[in-house]
C-alpha cells in the first residue's frame, strides 16, 4: 500500500512539473500544489427517493492523509439541498453525525476527518457506519428527499413496490408498500400512506390470499404512524425472494379498537397486478337498464382479478354473478362463482384461480376460455340483468353475410350472417321473412352447392316461424371435424337449406356459402 501511494504521488509530481516547465517557473517560496490523493479504496451507495426510485449516488473515497472525500451526485441539477450523515437508517432515522456540503446544481463534495462531536473517523469507519446519508428538500424544509443507507443498513437494490387502494375498489391512494432487501438478507417492509389520522396509530398486517378473497393474519407489521404516515418493519425470518412472491395482501386498520374498519389495503407478491388487463362490455339484458364493464386484471402469479363495474343496479341489493361454460348465446352451467355485485356501488371484485375443472389462468380466461359472465337480479330472482361473452367466445367483429333466395315460390327469404369468435368458431344467425307463426323450419348446411347438391354436413337450429330466427354456434361438422369461421366463409364448398317442416322437408329457401358463393 505504501509503495502504491509513493508511486502515485511521484507520478502526480512529474505531471505537475511537466506542466510547469511548459508554462512558467515557480518561485522557491510557492506552496506544494499536491494535496491528499485517493488511495484507490472507494465505495458507492445509491440514493433512493421516497418512492424508492434511484435519485443519485454517494461516493466515499479514501485519501492518503487518512481523510475521506464524500461526493454526492444527483440525477438532476437541482439544489440547494442540505445534506448530512445520520445515525440509524432510512427506516429508523437518527440524529446528524456529520454535516456535508450543501448540494448545489446536483453536486456536493466534502472531505471528512472527524464527526461533528470531534471524534476522529476513517474511511473504513464511514462506510461501515450504522447510519445513512440524507439529502433534504431545501434549507427551509428539512424533510428528507433521498437517502443512502451505509454499513449494516446497506440495501442490495432488490426492491418490490406495491400500490395501496381504497378497500373493495381499485381506486389508488397516495402511498405504497415497499419491500427492501438489506445486504444481510433481512427485508424491510415499509408502508407510506396518506390515510393516516393525526395522532393515531393504525395496526397493519400481512394476510394470506388476496384482498378480494381475504385471509388470516400471516405477519404482524409495526403500526402506521398517523402523524407521519409511515411505518417500517424489519422481517428477519423470511427472505426477499419469498416475500416478493408471497400469496398475500396488506391491510391498514383504523385502530386497535376498530380492526373491522380497513382504511387501505394492497395486494403483494404473487397477487400484485402486472398492469395487463382485458375489458369486456356488459350488455343490458331483459330491459333492466343494467350495463357496464367487466375487467380482468393479470396478477403476478398468472391468475386473475375480475372487477365488475355496473350502472343501474339496485341500491341495497346483492346481485349474484357467475362465469358460465359455453357462450351466452348457447347457455351453460356455472363454471366459476363470483362475488355478488353490490347494488349500491355497482362493484364486485373476485380473485380467480380455478374453475370446477382445475387451475385457470389470466391468459386462458382472456383468450381461449369457453365462457360468459352473467349478473342476476337477486338471490331470489335469477333473471339475468347484464351479460358478456369472455375469452374465446368474444366476437372479433368480422362478419360475412349471404342472402337467401325463396324456392318454388315459397316467399321465404332472408340472410345468413356468420360472426367470427376469437377462438375461430362461428355464431351463425339466420333471419328469415315469410315464415309462419307456429311453424318450425329445420335447417342445415350441406356440402356442395345449390347447383350441385350434397349431403347434410352441419345441423343448424331450426328457424322459429314466428320470429324467423335461428342461431347456432359452429365449431365442427356433424362428423366431428373442426371447422372455423375462416373455413366456412372462404374455402368451404357448401350451401344452407331451410325446410318447410320436420314432416315435409321441402326446401323453402337456400343460399350458397363459402367457396360455393364465390
Amino acid at each position: 500500500m505504501m509503495l502504491t501511494r509513493l508511486i502515485s504521488r511521484l507520478h502526480y509530481l512529474l505531471m505537475i512539473l511537466a506542466v510547469a516547465g511548459m508554462t512558467i517557473s515557480c518561485d522557491d517560496d510557492d506552496e506544494d500544489p499536491v494535496g491528499p490523493l485517493p488511495t484507490g479504496d472507494q465505495k458507492s451507495f445509491i440514493l433512493y427517493d421516497n418512492s424508492f426510485d434511484p435519485f443519485g449516488t454517494v461516493l466515499f473515497e479514501e485519501l492518503d492523509d487518512n481523510t475521506t472525500r464524500v461526493t454526492i451526485n444527483l440525477n438532476d441539477n437541482t439544489g440547494p439541498h442540505p445534506a448530512h450523515i445520520h445515525s440509524g437508517s432510512t427506516f429508523e432515522q437518527g440524529s446528524i453525525v456529520v454535516d456535508l456540503t450543501t448540494i448545489e446544481n446536483g453536486t456536493s463534495v466534502t472531505v471528512i476527518s472527524e464527526l461533528n462531536d470531534g471524534t476522529g473517523v476513517t474511511y473504513a469507519d464511514l462506510i461501515n457506519l450504522d447510519g445513512y446519508v440524507a439529502a433534504h428538500v431545501s434549507p427551509g424544509d428539512l424533510t428528507v428527499a433521498a437517502t443512502a443507507d451505509l454499513g449494516p443498513n446497506e440495501v442490495t437494490g432488490n426492491i418490490a413496490t406495491y400500490p395501496l387502494y381504497v378497500p373493495n375498489t381499485l381506486d389508488q391512494i397516495n402511498g405504497g408498500i415497499f419491500f427492501v432487501e438489506r445486504g444481510d438478507g433481512n427485508v424491510w417492509v415499509a408502508v407510506s400512506a396518506e390515510p393516516g389520522v393525526e395522532g393515531m396509530m393504525h395496526p397493519m398486517h400481512i394476510h394470506d390470499n388476496s384482498a378480494a378473497e381475504t385471509g388470516g393474519i400471516a405477519i404482524t407489521l409495526n403500526d402506521l404512524n398517523g402523524t407521519t404516515d409511515f411505518s417500517a418493519t424489519l422481517i428477519e425470518d423470511q427472505d426477499f425472494a419469498t416475500l416478493s412472491s408471497y400469496n398475500g395482501y396488506v391491510n391498514i386498520h383504523e385502530s386497535a379498537d376498530n380492526l373491522q374498519n380497513i382504511v387501505a389495503q394492497g395486494d403483494i407478491g404473487s397477487n400484485a397486478l402486472t398492469g395487463t388487463f382485458v375489458e369486456y362490455t356488459m350488455a343490458e339484458r331483459n330491459n333492466t337498464g343494467v350495463s357496464g364493464v367487466a375487467q380482468f386484471y393479470e396478477r403476478a402469479g398468472g391468475h386473475s382479478l375480475l372487477m365488475v363495474d355496473l350502472t343501474g343496479t339496485i341500491e341495497g341489493t346483492a346481485h349474484p354473478s357467475h362465469i358460465h361454460f359455453n357462450s351466452a348465446e348457447e347457455g351453460g352451467g356455472i363454471a366459476i362463482p363470483l362475488t355478488s355485485v353490490d347494488g349500491t356501488t355497482g362493484m364486485a371484485l373476485t380473485t380467480i384461480r380455478e374453475d370446477e375443472n382445475g387451475a385457470v389462468t389470466f391468459d386462458s380466461l382472456t383468450t381461449s376460455y369457453d365462457g360468459y359472465l352473467n349478473v342476476h337480479l337477486s338471490g331470489e330472482d335469477l333473471t339475468v340483468v347484464s351479460q358478456s361473452n369472455i375469452g374465446g367466445n368474444v366476437f372479433t367483429g368480422s362478419t360475412t353475410q349471404y342472402a337467401f333466395a325463396a324456392v318454388d315460390g315459397s316467399g321465404v327469404e332472408g340472410t345468413a350472417t356468420f360472426n367470427e369468435r376469437l377462438n375461430g368458431s362461428t355464431w351463425l344467425v339466420l333471419e328469415m321473412t315469410g315464415t309462419a307463426q307456429g311453424n318450425t323450419h329445420p335447417s342445415h348446411i350441406h356440402s356442395g352447392s345449390v347447383a350441385s347438391p350434397g349431403g347434410i354436413a352441419i345441423d343448424l337450429s331450426s328457424v322459429e316461424g314466428g320470429s324467423g330466427m335461428s342461431m347456432t354456434n359452429i365449431d365442427q361438422t356433424n362428423a366431428g371435424d373442426p371447422i372455423t369461421y375462416e373455413d366456412l366463409t372462404t374455402t368451404y364448398e357448401g350451401y344452407i337449406n331451410v325446410h318447410l317442416s320436420a314432416q315435409d322437408l321441402s326446401v323453402v329457401s337456400q343460399t350458397n356459402i363459402g367457396a360455393s358463393a364465390q
